[in-house]
């Protein structure tokens, strides 16, 4: 009974052990799956704070980065575009001013300036004439040209010198001025230069017609209209090679080899003083008053001889 006792007891203690040890499995397990859930949880944060995370983080500031370089970008446009209208009110300003200043010159000051410029203008084409010209004609006429035009605007510059003595005008502004001119004359004759052989003839030539049909308009006008008699002296004399060389220009439209007429005195190689310039016009208003009482003395007397034949 003693043995069973103890059998019993051996039983109930293996049971018990077997019981606590299943327990203490179970806790173990308890633990093990605790140990479990903070390893879950560890790894969990290695998530979060590995590399996925950081990825995201990337996102994030690539999305904030994105958003500044388009913020950046704004903020670039509305600058250049600021910019730009400053410009163009800059230019628009400068456009008006020198509008202004265009309206404010007489009709003289503007005729000068337009035959200063036009001159200039056939110099350098002229000199491109005898540089690069194909036809033996179009160099000869190119060297006439440029030569003629250098002497009337030696001329136009004397008188201007003439009439201005005294003015307080810097050289800065004669300097400035003749800058601007010649900026203005080489972007006229800009796609002259870049041609050559016979296209350069023919561009030289339609140039130099259409030039010239413009330049005699305003002479001419000068000429009839103008207040100042130096500068009506001067565009008068200056006509006849204007229309000379308007005639040759044409006839080498028609044919780049054809022959130059013989060398004329260029014009304005006579230079008169206000008063010279003046006693002319005025000799000239004399013969023209001179020559209508003449035409009117001559009809009347034809008058009186229409009278006494028809008089029985």
């Amino acid at each position: 009974m003693a043995a069973s006792l103890c059998g019993t007891a051996g039983l109930q203690a293996d049971d018990n052990r077997g019981t606590k040890g299943a327990g203490a499995e179970r806790l173990t397990g308890r633990g093990e799956a605790a140990n479990t859930t903070v390893y879950e949880e560890a790894a969990g944060a290695e998530i979060q704070t590995g590399d996925d995370n950081r990825g995201k983080k990337g996102s994030g500031a690539e999305r904030l980065t994105g958003q500044q370089d388009q913020s950046d970008a704004e903020e670039s446009a509305v600058t250049e575009s600021s910019d730009a209208a400053e410009a163009a009110g800059a230019e628009k300003d400068a456009t008006g001013k020198k509008n202004a200043a265009n309206e404010a010159k007489t009709d003289d000051e503007k005729f000068v300036e337009a035959a200063a410029k036009s001159g200039m203008a056939d110099i350098k084409m002229g000199e491109l004439a005898a540089q690069k010209g194909q036809s033996a004609s179009v160099k000869q006429f190119g060297t006439r040209l440029a030569k003629d035009c250098k002497e009337a605007g030696e001329k136009l510059k004397q008188i201007c010198d003439r009439k201005h003595a005294g003015k307080n005008i810097s050289e800065a502004d004669k300097q400035t001025k003749m800058k601007e001119m010649e900026a203005e004359c080489a972007k006229k004759t800009e796609h002259l230069s870049s041609l050559s052989g016979a296209e350069f003839d023919k561009a030289f030539i339609e140039h130099t017609v259409t030039g010239h049909q413009k330049s005699i308009k305003k002479f001419e006008k000068q000429a009839s209209e103008g207040e100042d008699p130096a500068y009506r002296s001067f565009a008068s004399e200056t006509l006849p090679t204007l229309r000379e060389h308007l005639k040759i220009a044409q006839s080498l439209q028609e044919n780049p080899n054809a022959s130059l007429p013989e060398v004329r005195e260029p014009a304005g190689a006579e230079i008169k003083s206000d008063a010279d310039a003046q006693k002319s016009e005025s000799d000239l208003n004399e013969q023209k008053d001179d020559d209508k009482e003449s035409s009117e003395q001559e009809a009347q007397d034809d008058t009186k001889k229409s009278d006494a034949q028809i008089t029985p």
